[in-house]
């Protein structure tokens, strides 16, 4: 067994997945601060990002330009008021609804569609589908989450397929926030192998969870 390393800079340690110290033991996540710091070009990626809306602004006989999964939270929040205050596109949100949603997280959604005056849709999947799902990420994985986080991304591309809004406007990198591969820590795109690897999901898809006890059809959701 290798031993415990800690980053010379932060002491994040060598055991969090994902996580790597370099020759210097400074760990992946700061070196993606660095980068974000004193490496990218973040005008540049401005004029990038506006070419983006300005290519997707009413592309479509819909009026949304663009989807943003969110959660209520302070990152998803920020993130509407950007795309929607700054940037003048005409965003629908959607969200999975969580087993566990406080009265604060519900708020907080009811205030972001509120002050933002942006349209959002939940979808709340069958408790019993939901149970037996949680269940057997329990026991198989130790994950409890990963029903919600196959939920979130799973109705979040077939609202914008089903709806034919071209354009998702997802969040962080978390490659580059929390340390990841040099490589895909530059990744702009969220595609199925990134999402695979570092989406929570265990590298498995709605289909490999069929069993006697969780048929296709209740997972249809996911």
């Amino acid at each position: 067994m290798s031993p415990i390393k800690y980053c010379k800079l932060c002491l994040q340690s060598n055991t969090r997945p994902g996580t790597k110290l370099n020759s210097q033991n400074i760990c992946s996540a700061c070196e993606g601060h660095r980068e974000k710091t004193e490496i990218i070009n973040w005008e540049q990626r401005e004029q990038e990002l506006k070419k983006l809306f300005d290519q997707y602004r009413n592309s479509n006989s819909n009026y949304y330009d663009c989807i943003i999964p969110v959660s209520g939270g302070k990152d998803s929040t920020y993130q509407t008021y950007i795309v929607k205050k700054v940037y003048g596109m005409n965003p629908l949100c959607v969200t999975y609804r969580t087993p566990l949603r406080t009265e604060l997280g519900q708020r907080n959604l009811d205030n972001l569609c509120k002050e933002f005056n942006v349209d959002l849709i939940e979808l709340k999947v069958s408790p019993e589908t939901e149970r037996k799902f949680i269940l057997k990420a329990i026991k198989e994985l130790g994950v409890p989450g990963l029903p919600q986080h196959l939920g979130i991304f799973s109705f979040t591309l077939r609202t914008a397929v089903n709806l034919k809004i071209p354009l998702i406007v997802w969040g962080e990198n978390a490659q580059m926030e929390y340390g990841g591969d040099p490589v895909e820590r530059q990744n702009v795109y969220l595609d199925r192998a990134w999402l695979s690897r570092h989406g929570c999901l265990h590298e498995k898809q709605a289909e490999d969870w069929v069993c006697d006890n969780l048929s296709a059809r209740e997972l249809t959701p996911f």
